[in-house]
């Protein structure tokens, strides 16, 4: 039997499906946001200091080790910690109630993807002005991936937007999602500009020691 992707209208039963699905598919992100982080100049400098740092005031081997290694954890931490509270200020907002109102009042939209009645993907877009709409909220299910549910859920997203009379989708995504990112340029959508990815009160820590940052992407409808 060929399985049978739907692209459909959010329903209120679809919740707990969305919000796991987003949850994981951002907190799977932070093992690559590690990597991708230490290539950062600013982090390699942050290492080097470190380093130097623990050579000066320690006299051996081991102990010098120690100022890098802790750096290196502060590192991993700021990773983590940026899609935990993005993660976790989602999930306590905008897809809280279990009707979604803020997306699902018009004119911004949610929609799904399901196979075989089964939900494995979600996305939205809001409005930011008359001509414009942003892409919010785009995940598939890690098991079902690899079907071209995202580029189905983009595509469905864009022709919602343009039927409505918006003219430009505006979109952010993490510097880890290199798979989002590649299809998203096969999609047409054009870089637009690097942002910081820190938010809220630890914006400083995720910004200056995560060494990752967000990708804005842009396309006409």
């Amino acid at each position: 039997m060929t399985p049978k992707i739907e692209i459909l209208s959010y329903h209120s039963e679809d919740h707990q499906e969305i919000r796991r699905i987003f949850s994981e598919g951002q907190l799977e992100n932070v093992k690559y946001g590690i990597i991708l982080g230490l290539q950062n100049p600013r982090i390699k400098a942050f290492l080097g200091i470190a380093t130097i740092i623990g050579f000066s005031f320690f006299n051996s081997w081991f102990h010098t080790l120690f100022c890098p290694i802790l750096a290196w954890l502060i590192q991993i931490f700021s990773v983590w910690h940026c899609y935990y509270f993005y993660v976790k200020n989602v999930l306590k907002t905008d897809l809280k109630d279990k009707e979604l109102k803020f997306w699902t009042s018009i004119p911004n939209a949610f929609v799904v993807a399901k196979l075989n009645g089964k939900v494995v993907g979600c996305g939205s877009y809001k409005k930011v002005n008359e001509e414009t709409v942003e892409m919010h909220r785009v995940a598939v299910d890690y098991r079902f991936r690899g079907m071209k549910i995202g580029k189905a859920l983009v595509s469905t997203l864009m022709n919602k937007a343009k039927n409505e009379g918006f003219k430009i989708m505006y979109l952010e995504t993490s510097q880890a999602q290199i798979v989002a990112q590649k299809m998203y340029e096969k999609m047409g959508f054009q870089f637009l500009r690097r942002l910081n990815i820190g938010e809220g009160y630890l914006a400083f820590l995720h910004n200056h020691f995560s060494g990752l940052y967000e990708l804005a992407y842009i396309k006409k409808l």
